[in-house]
Formats: C-alpha cells, structure tokens, sequence
C-alpha cells in the first residue's frame, strides 16, 4: 500500500512538470510569432520611409500567380493592416502615454481601410508614434501585444512587444503620424 501511494505523487509530478514544459513551450513560440511580426512592420515603415497611406489601384492579372488581381499603391499603413490581417494577429490593448503622441490602429475586416486614431482611452490592435531628432531625421516606434489566453484561467497577463525603427533620413512627405 505504501508503494502504491508514492506512485501515485510521482506520477502526478511527472504530470505536473509536462503541463509546465508544454506550457512554456507554447508561450515561448507564440511570442516568438509576435515579435516577428513587430520586427516586420518596422522593416515596412523603414522601407516606405515613414507611415504612409497610400491608394490600392488593382489591374492587371497576373500569369505566375494564376489569373490573380496585381494591387500596387498601397502605403506602409495598409500594408502592415494587410499583413497582420493575413498572419491572423487578433490582439487588443492601450497605446502608452510616454510623452510622445502614439496612433493606435484598428484593423477590422477590410485591413485595407484601416482606421487609424490618436490614441486616447480605447483599445487597438496596433500603435504607431513618431519621434523627431534634432538632425531633421525621425525614429517610428511600433507596440504590439501579445496575451497568453490560457483556455481555463484567460488572459493572464497582457505583454506589450516594443519596436523601434532605425533612423530615417528621408521621411516621406504624405506621412500620416
């Protein structure tokens, strides 16, 4: 009987630390996605210099990707609403208040059409800033959030993914933040 009994403790540690392994695991890859999609969108606003809105023109077919509509003209904010629309990046949260006038985007079901705010008391899927130097170059800043929805417990704690661009010297002129 007293065999059977410490059986039983030790299976349910070796439980226990399979649930906690998964479970970092998961949590770990997860964010991971998160931050590869806040490191792209700063690599779209550094290559459309700045945050910029620009107009979806679709025309022509295209013959490589099978009779598919070929859409040009869009800007950084359209493209980085298309791309978290398409990598399914469902996420909400507050913009900071750190001294700096943070936008907050919302992505709805045409990402193409975003809405983009001054950030108050609301809740966005994404928020931009701009941060001017002295040197007539700026920085853009770009938070995202991740939250580890666990099915029982919910959402945990709310993380915030940071991102700051490198500097750009040429900030387009139809800048929208």
């Amino acid at each position: 009987m007293k065999n059977s009994i410490s059986n039983i403790w030790i299976l349910g540690l070796v439980i226990a630390f399979i649930l906690i392994f998964s479970a970092f695991i998961i949590i770990t890859i997860n964010y991971n996605k998160v931050f590869k999609m806040k490191n792209t969108l700063l690599t779209i606003i550094e290559k459309k210099d700045g945050v910029t809105r620009g107009s979806i023109k679709c025309g022509d077919t295209s013959a490589v990707n099978k009779g598919a509509s070929i859409c040009t003209g869009a800007g950084s904010l359209e493209t980085m609403s298309i791309y978290l629309y398409a990598m399914n990046y469902q996420a909400h949260g507050n913009c900071p208040n750190d001294g700096n006038t943070w936008y907050g985007v919302n992505i709805g079901d045409a990402p193409e059409n975003s809405e983009i705010t001054s950030a108050g008391n609301g809740t966005f899927n994404y928020c931009l800033a701009r941060e001017d130097s002295e040197y007539h170059t700026s920085f853009f800043k770009v938070r995202l959030f991740f939250y580890m929805d666990l099915p029982i417990i919910g959402n945990l704690i709310p993380i915030n993914v940071d991102g700051t661009t490198g500097e750009i010297y040429n900030v387009s002129a139809n800048n929208i933040v």
